[in-house]
């Protein structure tokens, strides 16, 4: 974890921001051998503040209250002080790179820390997004499809309202076909082939039953005219007589 890799280098013994990590010596300050980042850095504080001790600015001065880094100039006349002064080869030992390279260290920690934690926060992002898309299109799509099916539940009541209205026994045989035509464009399925056929027999018998019926008239009728003939004769007969 982070907190693991940021204890261990400024806690535990050793010096891993170096290149050679094996190697923790200090040659002109012992005591800050290295025993984690934070232990050597406040050897550099205390090092930085008996140098200021040491060499503190002269106040009478006329360039003291005018102190700014813009330039620098070294005085030669001090400068064998760097090469004789072990608070001074302390600091400089290695260019200062301990101090620097411990904190860019820390950096670089923090640094792979926070882009896990922004890429992580981005796909939990990408995961919210996806998941609120599927429930949007799923509540569109059950409102649209509920919304069909009831219109078409609804067409399908006018349409039965419409057929029960339709005076099917006043109408002749080409237009019940019609109308069978128009509600089943692609014809009708076996159950309807077997009432259709079932309906052409009992369409056949009735109209047998009418020829029957029409014989049976006829033959009434025919019956009435002989009877009504044989009458007419008789009485003529019996004016003969």
């Amino acid at each position: 974890s982070v907190m693991g890799q940021y204890k261990s280098v400024m806690y535990e013994n050793g010096c891993p921001w170096r290149t050679n990590a094996s190697d923790c010596s200090l040659q002109n300050w012992p005591q800050a051998a290295s025993e984690g980042l934070y232990k050597y850095l406040l050897q550099v504080h205390k090092a930085l503040g008996i140098i200021l001790a040491k060499y503190h600015p002269n106040i009478s001065d006329s360039s003291y209250a005018e102190l700014r880094f813009d330039r620098i100039v070294t005085r030669l006349d001090r400068l064998h002080i760097l090469n004789q002064d072990t608070d001074f080869q302390f600091l400089f030992q290695g260019n200062g790179k301990d101090a620097v390279e411990g904190v860019d260290m820390l950096v670089a920690i923090f640094r792979t820390e926070m882009e896990n934690l922004l890429a992580g926060m981005h796909q939990d992002m990408q995961l919210l997004i996806a998941i609120f898309m599927i429930v949007v299109v799923a509540v569109f799509y059950g409102l649209l499809y509920r919304t069909a099916i009831a219109g078409t539940c609804r067409e399908i009541e006018k349409t039965k309202a419409f057929v029960s209205m339709l005076p099917v026994q006043v109408l002749t045989r080409e237009e019940v076909e019609y109308v069978m035509f128009f509600f089943l464009p692609e014809g009708l399925d076996d159950e309807g082939d077997a009432l259709q056929a079932s309906g052409e027999e009992l369409e056949l018998k009735e109209h047998e039953q009418q020829n029957a019926s029409s014989v049976i008239q006829e033959t009434a009728k025919a019956r009435a005219v002989t009877n009504q003939s044989s009458q007419i004769q008789s009485s003529q007969l019996d004016k003969q007589l």
